[in-house]
């Protein structure tokens, strides 16, 4: 840190409260001017634990491909009509997703579409967290179809992230790695 610090605000889990509040009070003891502090929920890993990067099997990241993204949440607990997760967590890694991400940042106004077969029980719009939660509890909706619906929302999030990403990752290649011209061949 130094002068050029130019924190407006810091992104923390709600539940790690002390961390920011003893930060502010550290920064403002050395001159530094204040911050504000977001506090956003934790999410679930795909192991229904805390999502952090100590374990990249069980967190979801812009770096991975739709593939991989794909990968962890199918491998995630969702037992038809169960909300609640494997190891007794207060919901499945897909309804969590959908509950403090999706709907509330993303959903609100399109709802989720969950795309199923005729035999299915057909293509379904889901406007609210609380129809999704009450459609999944009466065995109406497939824990497939719900995970398939999940990955493709959160890979439409990540979409724009991996685009950037990749022309920035191939900017900084290309400078760390010039191509030389005119040299002879060995």
């Amino acid at each position: 840190m130094g002068d050029d610090m130019e924190t407006d605000y810091v992104n923390e889990a709600e539940k790690k409260l002390g961390f920011p509040e003893q930060a502010a009070r550290l920064c403002e003891g050395l001159g530094y001017r204040p911050f504000a502090s977001l506090l956003v929920p934790s999410l679930l890993g795909m192991n229904e634990v805390k999502m952090g990067s100590v374990d990249a099997e069980n967190h979801l990241e812009p770096f991975d491909t739709k593939k991989e993204t794909k990968k962890k949440i199918s491998k995630s607990f969702c037992e038809a009509g169960n909300l609640r997760g494997g190891n007794g967590s207060e919901r499945n890694v897909a309804l969590h997703l959908s509950q403090v991400l999706l709907f509330p940042h993303f959903l609100a106004e399109k709802g989720l579409a969950i795309n199923r077969t005729p035999e299915n029980g057909g293509d379904l719009d889901v406007r609210t967290f609380e129809e999704l939660e009450n459609l999944f509890a009466a065995e109406k909706l497939h824990p497939a179809d719900l995970k398939t619906a999940v990955t493709r929302e959160i890979n439409a999030i990540f979409d724009p992230v991996r685009e950037e990403l990749a022309a920035t990752q191939a900017k900084m290649i290309k400078e760390a790695f010039p191509v030389k011209k005119g040299g002879k061949k060995k």
